[in-house]
């Protein structure tokens, strides 16, 4: 169901060309995932079929997140030559989550970056949201440097953004420890950096990002 709900409500919007869909569906998703009580998360493995909204969030929402997150981190190719092998592998059976692993680890293309086992155990078995902060940025002689923390070992692509009084630059970090360094040249003086402002990480978000959100009129109900 998280791989129908992916394809249907998420992808849609991909070959649509409706990018600004896709963002607001993953800026939804991670927020309905913030803001279910500590008490009612449950692992994804543990999801069989909604009983309640709740229940929704997590069976759905987050499991259509970790295909968002395998289909960032393989390439719409290689993604859909896993799915493709998984369906015709599984084609009249009941499968299940190990199934899912198993394709994807054969398809891997950065098996030494990013190990399915480790990426599966975390989204099926994990029920916290991971905290990702910058320490100690500066920025000098034309380079903006500092430090990239995580909460959680699992190894991350992580999406920043570089913003300049009109104009972004946009760069991604390999987070394979749980504090990375990182230095990146700008040609302009920086005014902010963002972490993952696109939402494609299912993260901790701030009490006032929550809080912006709600007041642009999204609440806490599925779709």
């Amino acid at each position: 169901e998280a791989l129908t709900v992916f394809s249907s409500n998420y992808y849609q919007n991909i070959l649509n060309k409706e990018f600004d869909k896709a963002t607001d569906w993953r800026k939804k998703a991670i927020l309905e995932n913030n803001l279910l009580p500590v008490e009612k998360r449950f692992p994804l493995k543990e999801f069989i079929y909604q009983h309640n909204d709740d229940e929704a969030v997590i069976g759905y929402q987050k499991g259509a997140m970790l295909f968002v997150s395998l289909f960032e981190q393989f390439g719409e190719e290689k993604f859909f030559e896993a799915i493709r092998d998984f369906y015709k592998t599984n084609q009249g059976k009941v499968a299940n989550w190990a199934d899912v692993k198993i394709v994807f680890e054969k398809h891997n293309p950065n098996p030494e970056q990013f190990s399915m086992e480790e990426t599966f155990d975390f989204w099926l078995n994990s029920t916290q949201l991971i905290e990702l902060a910058f320490e100690d940025v500066s920025y000098s002689d034309g380079r903006i440097s500092g430090i990239l923390k995580k909460d959680d070992p699992i190894n991350l692509l992580v999406p920043i953004q570089i913003n300049f009084e009109n104009d972004k630059l946009e760069k991604e970090i390999i987070m394979d420890e749980n504090q990375v360094k990182f230095m990146f040249k700008v040609e302009k003086t920086p005014i902010s950096i963002e972490i993952d402002p696109n939402a494609f990480l299912m993260k901790k978000i701030s009490q006032q990002s929550i809080d912006s959100c709600r007041s642009d009129g999204r609440t806490h109900k599925t779709e």
